[in-house]
């Protein structure tokens, strides 16, 4: 089944424009960190987030379009468990990571739902 999307530009989803200040706020939480693999980690899994939903809001069919919100929802999940080694390892403020943790279960929620709303869309 086509997509029929509302808008033709991926930057006015609320989920995009979340997943983006999501991205900020890693970037701000890791800045001074020293350890560079997790800082590039957490990193690149925050902007998978975000880049996912832009590609998956661009596809032409409802499918492809979950398969995209499938990895960026499998980035949150990574985004989120790279937060538990932030806070046992003690290596950044514990308020931002809170707040990331927050902000990935939100985008996580709204890419799910949408992905869920495709999916009925799909079977119709």
């Amino acid at each position: 089944m086509e997509n029929t999307h509302i808008t033709t530009d991926f930057t006015s989803l609320t989920t995009w424009q979340k997943s983006r200040k999501l991205v900020a706020l890693v970037y701000k939480t890791t800045d001074k960190l020293k350890d560079f693999t997790l800082k590039d980690q957490l990193r690149r899994a925050a902007i998978s987030v975000m880049n996912n939903v832009a590609e998956g809001y661009s596809r032409k069919s409802n499918k492809e379009t979950q398969h995209f919100f499938n990895i960026s929802i499998a980035s949150c999940c990574e985004v989120k468990s790279m937060t538990y080694i932030l806070e046992d390892l003690e290596i950044a403020n514990q308020e931002l990571i809170l707040d990331i943790r927050s902000k990935t279960t939100e985008v996580h929620k709204m890419i799910y739902a949408f992905s869920k709303y495709l999916q009925k869309k799909q079977e119709e």
